[in-house]
């Protein structure tokens, strides 16, 4: 198998760079790994805003509401005066005054506010506020006497929840899922960096006509090469899969793992498809680079490598969908998501599977055309 020998020799040649691709990468893997999985400080601490009560009808209404918003707000003490008012508020000494009127607690007038536009706690303090009045209108329609609805809304609202915040959901979320995640655009841009320049040199003018010369035929010819190229690229998958396994452990050895890795094995073979396309109409080193780019980082921003596909807008998906990458990472979400296995879980994640392989199917056809073509009707 001379073009199989030849395919390994000037890869052993490339070693170097290729190696030098596969430590950053996983390097890469480890860094998003951890940090994508960090614990985050759910801890809650409830934090009153700076807020000022100018009360002008001195009732016991008015000093019962002022009372509770001084139990949840830090009241600021204000002049009733409105350049003094005008100058806390631009000053950011208060980010709310409430100024309840006379007349207030004999007709429940209207109160004036004032607030930062762009400030959402006003929207809290407001809700605080008519929250507290429509308890006491409750208990008014209901015959009560102002003294006891003052004092029964005071023990209504003083009634708290206790709300636990745990990690524990996030403390239990494998690494798997983040790393399988960047894996297409790592991928991806690694079988194109190791292949195609391989794949250059024998579609160099010269050496493709020495090599048409030979009495090797055409279909053994690109069945070597495509074994040169399946070959070296099932061992750089392997080395990334026991990057998996040693990140991660004991985790992988799960059926939930064991589907992410077939998902990754079948992107494998789309990775191969393309490196093996591209191989067919790049020339140069530049060329490479920058297809290589636009392809990796191409997909991974518009198939939800990046950025989550449920954040992705409907025009972006419906492009996305005509994407290999889409089915990846439609999948590796699935698997996330699935809480129990059942054909009808599964039916989804292999109809993923279906359409990569016929991607990967329909990029070596074309690929084969293209090298057919360019057999019979040589460039000059």
């Amino acid at each position: 198998m001379p073009v199989f020998n030849c395919f390994f020799k000037i890869i052993n040649k490339n070693k170097i760079s290729i190696l030098i691709y596969v430590v950053i990468f996983i390097g890469l893997f480890i860094i998003i790994s951890s940090t994508s999985n960090s614990n985050t400080d759910l801890s809650y601490s409830d934090t009153g805003v700076p807020m000022a009560v100018i009360d002008r009808d001195e009732s016991d209404l008015s000093k019962a509401l002022t009372g509770y918003l001084g139990d949840r707000q830090e009241l600021v003490d204000l002049a009733d005066d409105t350049e003094a008012l005008q100058d806390a508020l631009f000053f950011r000494d208060v980010e709310y005054i409430l100024i309840i009127p006379d007349g207030f607690e004999d007709a429940f007038i209207n109160m004036e506010n004032v607030k930062l536009p762009e400030a959402t706690s006003g929207i809290y303090i407001d809700t605080q506020i008519n929250r507290y009045l429509a308890t006491i209108r409750t208990y008014l329609n209901a015959e009560f006497e102002l003294t006891d609805a003052l004092a029964k809304t005071k023990n209504d609202l003083t009634l708290t929840t206790t709300v636990e915040l745990s990690n524990k959901a996030q403390e239990d979320v494998s690494t798997l899922p983040y790393y399988f995640q960047f894996l297409p655009y790592i991928l991806i841009s690694l079988i194109i960096s190791a292949l195609v320049p391989v794949l250059m040199v024998f579609n160099q003018r010269d050496i493709s006509k020495r090599t048409e010369a030979s009495s090797l035929t055409l279909k053994g010819r690109n069945i070597q090469i495509a074994l040169g190229c399946i070959l070296p690229s099932l061992l750089l998958w392997g080395i990334l899969m026991i990057a998996v396994v040693i990140i991660n452990g004991s985790e992988v050895f799960t059926p939930t793992s064991a589907l992410r890795i077939l998902n990754s094995l079948v992107l494998l073979m789309v990775s191969v498809g393309i490196a093996f396309l591209l191989g067919q109409f790049l020339k140069s080193s530049e060329s490479l680079s920058l297809m290589n780019n636009l392809i990796s980082l191409g997909m991974a921003f518009l198939c939800g490598v990046f950025v989550p596909q449920e954040l992705l807008g409907a025009g972006v998906l419906s492009i996305a969908r005509f994407l290999p990458v889409y089915w990846y990472i439609r999948n590796n979400n699935l698997l996330t998501n699935m809480t129990h296995w059942s054909m009808t879980n599964a039916k989804p994640y292999f109809e993923g599977l279906l359409l990569q392989i016929g991607f990967a199917v329909a990029l070596f056809a074309v690929a084969l055309v293209v090298r057919r073509q360019k057999k019979f009707h040589p460039v000059v």
